[in-house]
């Protein structure tokens, strides 16, 4: 199962998933960080426990073809939504490398806003495990952590 630790600020993990508050109907605001070796961002948004089932899920059997292509998004990409994330995992050659391409936009105005795009490079087995850890993961309190790859 994925690795759960109290505190991931300091962890360089390409994917860290924080449960930053569970309410008593399971409503959760997550807090979500992406580390590639050149660049890393977060975001903060609200779901609930199966909030990244269906694409853990999908993640368990990629790619199913070189051209399989696996999607997490949360919001649009417009001004009319508070925040937007896009993670697209897929083959990025025909040797069947893999790369989880993440872009996150907050919408913030001109000193608080960001907008990043990247790639974390990776292999169809770690995406399966990825998938198999992130599928069991459940927050259930303030502060559990998911982190992948495990150590």
């Amino acid at each position: 199962m994925g690795q759960h630790s109290k505190n991931s600020s300091y962890d360089l993990r390409p994917i860290s998933i924080t449960a930053l508050r569970v309410d008593d109907s399971n409503d959760i605001q997550f807090d979500i960080r992406f580390t590639s070796p050149s660049c890393s961002c977060s975001l903060e948004f609200y779901g609930d426990e199966d909030t990244f089932k269906d694409f853990a899920s999908a993640l368990k059997n990629f790619p199913r073809s070189l051209k399989d292509k696996v999607t997490f998004q949360i919001g649009e990409d417009n001004r009319n939504y508070a925040y937007y994330l896009s993670v697209n995992v897929l083959c990025s050659d025909p040797t069947g490398k893999t790369a989880i391409k993440v872009l996150a936009d907050n919408f913030g105005d001109t000193t608080t806003g960001y907008r990043c795009e990247f790639a974390i490079m990776t292999s169809p087995a770690q995406i399966n495990e990825l998938g198999y850890n992130l599928f069991l993961w459940k927050p259930k309190k303030d502060g559990d952590v998911f982190v992948w790859p495990e150590e």
